[in-house]
């Protein structure tokens, strides 16, 4: 029987469900309700502060990042920077409410398109190679966390994530490259691969990983401050081990935006360094609600930008009647 039923939507989005039901569905079985509830209301109010600033920060790197692949590509009409907050904002409300955690770099890659030449994949690539940078400073931060201070039973993960860590530096290095494969490739993939910007600056790549670390760094110690307000004896390099790790599942495909998935991953490595689980759980379900409070309040402030931009008439307009 083919397997082709596995791609229709309804059945990807069924099992999109049922993974997601099942996740919860377990760490539910394993935590009390009661002392969940007790544990959500012990977080401070300082401590949801802190922890919708980090993720303010964290979009603020991912903003700059993004800008400066558009001056690394030497795109002919490059965005304004309020222009890319404004796209930013918008792809980031559809990768927290959307399945997959992918829906709002295609919307980004479609909305800027047009500052590159036509015919160009410009747009797509910036979106794409912006990830790129950052799921190598996501490497790099768990592997030099993990060097420094491995969480028990995962010592053996170091090396591996080390040399993750060093494809992912080869693989943006390697951008500089596209440009001559062109020669070497098959015409058919040459034709595609002339479709992509070549990078012609190497300081705002460098510039982009090193805030790459930022936007990775800010959430790993938003959930730090979160756990340490429920339960305080946790180790921060714990944290930015166990953190990356967990809110990278919101890129998993099998579940909404990595809900319960997420959850799962920060509960069972806490558990190794000796937190309760629903001490975890409750502070993956708060870094989860600061995310998504900011995601909506962006989402909500571009969506009254449109309608006040769309309410002004155009000069050009004329008057109805």
């Amino acid at each position: 029987m083919s397997a082709s039923w596995l791609a229709r939507p309804a059945v990807r989005r069924v099992l999109t469900i049922a993974c997601t039901a099942g996740a919860f569905a377990y760490l539910f079985s394993i935590v009390d309700v009661r002392e969940l509830w007790t544990a959500l209301r012990t977080v401070s109010f300082a401590a949801w502060l802190s922890a919708l600033a980090l993720c303010a920060t964290s979009i603020g790197c991912g903003v700059a990042r993004w800008w400066l692949l558009f001056r690394a590509f030497g795109a002919p009409r490059p965005p304004a920077f309020s222009e890319l907050v404004r796209h930013y904002m918008t792809g980031l409300f559809y990768n927290t409410y959307l399945p997959g955690g992918v829906s709002g770099d295609v919307v980004r890659g479609l909305l800027t398109q047009r500052a590159f030449e036509p015919g160009s994949a410009g747009g797509f690539a910036s979106v794409f190679f912006e990830r790129v940078l950052g799921v190598c400073a996501l490497l790099g931060l768990v592997a030099s966390a993990m060097l420094l201070h491995p969480l028990p039973g995962t010592a053996a993960l170091r090396w591996p994530l080390l040399l993750a860590f060093a494809v992912g530096l080869c693989v943006t290095a390697g951008l500089l490259s596209f440009g001559r494969l062109t020669r070497v490739v098959p015409a058919a993939l040459a034709r595609q691969l002339a479709r992509l910007p070549v990078p012609r600056a190497i300081a705002p790549l460098a510039l982009g990983l090193g805030l790459s670390f930022g936007s990775q760094l800010a959430p790993a110690v938003c959930g730090h401050l979160l756990l340490s307000s429920i339960y305080a004896p946790v180790a921060l390099l714990d944290s930015l081990t166990i953190v990356p790790l967990s809110t990278a599942a919101a890129f998993l495909p099998f579940s909404i935006s990595g809900a319960g998935v997420r959850e799962t991953v920060f509960v069972e490595l806490y558990a190794r360094v000796g937190v309760p689980a629903q001490a975890a759980l409750a502070a993956s379900l708060s870094l989860w609600a600061a995310q998504a409070t900011l995601a909506a309040l962006v989402g909500l402030y571009v969506l009254l930008g449109r309608a006040a931009r769309a309410a002004v008439p155009s000069p050009d307009r004329q008057p109805p009647g």
